[in-house]
């Protein structure tokens, strides 16, 4: 309430005292009948942590003031636009959120009360029923008429009685229910309550399941089927939905892609359900054209957020509409990527091609399509390969044979083992102490091991050196005469052991000015322990590199950045640093990087180790290459320009005019140790 001698209060500035008065009164904390804790058990959603009552008060001022922060300042309240903007702030998401859920929990109480009257009402139908039926039926139920399963059933049978319009005794009386009625009445006479309850369940996770399956089968109809509606509701559902399209627009520029899914799911529940009658010329095509935005708007959001099978079915909605759209065949080509099924997103990506014949656009389109197979077809790979391997080391196992199921004794013996280690525990005789910590690995990097009993495709005799062991205590093993590195797990050590009488051989080599590089850029980023990467493990981590740079919301973005700072080459790095984050990231923690600029300094080293000096792989540095071209895009030649580096892929990293993926310049002492006439292009930014 305004305070007295406020503008518009009923003492305003006529009353008594009013220049004297304060303009306002201070904000009171509202203090509910319930706290956080019991709002949390409730399941409402939390506020956000930055909505303190500072920041609260804060946000005031500056709507009162700063058109930019509250745009109502400029509008009437009759307008719509007034209060669209009023539901767009986030302490109004919040709010708007919170009473939603207190209508869904309202909801649930008054089915879960119907339900409770309804079921009341049911059983005395039922026990009067029951008075006409035969002595033998009477004789079953009585005495299990109080549990959940028995009232079930005779509801059931109820039900069917009705339908059929003939007395329960008609169907009660039945041999087949009868049976039904004698087998409930001995598992509960031999189980008693337990046997009841357990009956109960199954018959209820039936039901669920039976009802489920009904609800997609009814939701499925229903998402095609549109009711025809007068033009006023239709016109004020196209500008709920234009509202919604909007919100979404503006939560998808700020980066909240969970709001912008929010704003266009609602869109989406609304346009579904209406249609004009077919006499009125262009009205349904309107709402179908708006309806094809949001859901590819959908699909695109979906797919960022990893919800495939949603993001799948607003792309076969979209085709619904319009079966030409080449932008939801390729979103419906993403949602299948993602959910593994390459097939079905080749054809679909196939399927673009015949689409876009007679665009303008149509080689941009074509260059995007060739770089989303060559994705795919490295996905199918990878996953191939590992199902293989996962199927060889199955059968090693003997995961099919007979000799996988144990027998009572082998069971028993366990049993006993277990309680025997527990014992002496107990006793204070802790059987660790005879042996090794769990923790403690039986190998270290550099060992030599051999194979003393087969595993998978690696046979008895077999020998390798250890080139890493991770986090988990799993090992990195590079066998003679292979050009990969194997990851066994830790589970499987028993079927090596460590060869003593050789170590690995560590030839000398010749230090090169990019091996000095690589040490001066490793002492630049603090000089701690890094991690390191096999040459296999390096390609794969620059694949997924060209993959993530491949994207095209990454390559518009750093195309829009180019043009923003005028292809101005400072500008231009300072700021990629922060757009390729964005996809180095989730590949930094799948390598176990740090997804910050460090992690990145840190993945830098670990690549470079395979692409300088001497013995540097030339198909990394290709891909090293690759990875370069595909983020700077048009920037490539003014940022490094064609007279500062030789050769392509000649080197990947070590000059003052090195090609990085994001990220300033190199530090000077790298720079200085290294010649000017190599070809140095580093492939990713050290931020």
């Amino acid at each position: 309430a305004p305070h007295p001698g406020c503008r518009g209060s009923p003492d305003g500035a006529q009353g008594r005292g009013a220049a004297a008065a304060p303009r306002c009164r201070p904000a009171v904390p509202f203090h509910s009948h319930m706290a956080q804790e019991d709002f949390d058990a409730l399941g409402y959603p939390k506020a956000p942590e930055y909505m303190t009552p500072e920041w609260m008060n804060e946000q005031i001022e500056k709507e009162r003031v700063d058109p930019r922060e509250n745009p109502n300042l400029l509008l009437d309240e009759s307008e719509q636009e007034f209060w669209d903007n009023i539901t767009r702030k986030p302490y109004a998401k919040a709010i708007l959120r919170t009473e939603q859920h207190w209508l869904d929990r309202k909801k649930v109480w008054l089915s879960q009360y119907e339900r409770v009257e309804l079921m009341n009402q049911l059983r005395e139908e039922v026990a009067e029923e029951l008075e006409g039926c035969s002595t033998e039926v009477r004789r079953l139920v009585a005495p299990i008429f109080h549990y959940k399963i028995c009232e079930a059933s005779l509801w059931n049978a109820m039900r069917e009685a009705r339908v059929r319009g003939v007395p329960l005794a008609a169907v009660l009386d039945r041999e087949e229910k009868l049976k039904e009625l004698r087998g409930m009445r001995q598992k509960i006479d031999l189980g008693g309550p337990a046997a009841a309850a357990a009956m109960f369940d199954e018959f209820s996770a039936r039901s669920e399941q039976l009802m489920d399956e009904a609800y997609k089968r009814q939701e499925e109809a229903a998402r095609s089927k549109r009711v025809v509606s007068d033009t006023d509701t239709v016109t004020k559902i196209l500008n709920f939905g234009q509202k919604c399209r909007k919100d979404g627009y503006i939560d998808w520029h700020k980066g909240n892609i969970e709001e912008a899914l929010s704003s266009w799911r609602q869109a989406d529940e609304y346009l579904r359900k209406v249609k004009l009658p077919d006499e009125v010329p262009g009205g349904n095509q309107m709402i179908e054209e708006m309806h094809l935005v949001v859901l590819k708007n959908i699909a695109q959001a979906a797919i960022r957020l990893g919800y495939w099978s949603e993001a799948l079915a607003a792309a076969d909605d979209a085709l619904k509409i319009d079966v030409e759209d080449h932008k939801a065949w390729f979103r419906r080509a993403c949602a299948l990527e993602g959910l593994g099924n390459f097939t079905e997103a080749q054809e679909a990506l196939d399927k673009i091609e015949d689409f876009v014949v007679g665009r303008n656009d149509r080689e941009r389109i074509r260059k995007d399509l060739e770089m989303k197979r060559q994705k795919l077809r490295m996905l199918e790979g990878r996953s191939l390969e590992a199902e293989r391997k996962g199927v060889d080391r199955a059968l090693a196992a003997g995961v099919f044979s007979d000799q996988r199921c144990l027998d009572q004794a082998v069971g028993q013996a366990l049993d006993d083992e277990a309680a025997h280690v527990v014992e002496e525990q107990q006793l204070g005789d802790d059987p660790r102490d005879k042996h090794p910590p769990a923790d403690e690995a039986p190998f270290e990097e550099g060992d030599v091991v051999v194979v003393v009993e087969d595993l998978a495709d690696l046979k008895r005799g077999m020998r390798g050196a250890i080139v890493e062991i991770d986090e988990d205590g799993d090992a990195r093993i590079r066998f003679e005469d292979a050009d990969e590195d194997e990851l066994i797990f830790r589970m499987d050590f028993h079927h090596f052991a460590r060869d003593a009488s050789r170590r690995p051989a560590s030839r000398p080599r010749e230090s090169s000015s990019a091996d000095t590089a690589a040490r001066a850029l490793e002492s630049h980023s603090g000089g701690c322990q890094r991690l390191r990467l096999s040459k296999g493990a390096a390609a794969e981590l620059l694949d997924e590199l060209i993959c993530g740079y491949g994207d095209l919301a990454l390559q518009r973005r750093v195309s829009k950045l180019a043009r923003d700072v005028r292809w101005d080459r400072g500008a231009f790095l300072e700021n990629l640093p922060r757009a390729a984050l964005e996809v180095q990231a989730p590949i930094l923690v799948r390598w176990g990087f740090e997804p910050s600029a460090k992690g990145v300094t840190s993945m830098l080293l670990a690549v470079q180790d395979h692409t300088c000096g001497r013995d540097a792989d030339t198909s990394l540095q290709a891909r090293a290459e690759e990875a370069a071209r595909l983020l700077y895009g048009e920037m490539l030649d003014v940022v490094f320009p064609p007279g500062s580096h030789g050769s392509l892929g000649t080197s990947v990293c070590g000059a003052a005019g090195c090609r990085r993926v994001a990220g300033p310049e190199l530090p000077p002492e790298m720079v200085q140790e290294v010649s000017p006439g190599m070809a140095a292009k580093a492939v990713y930014g050290v931020g």
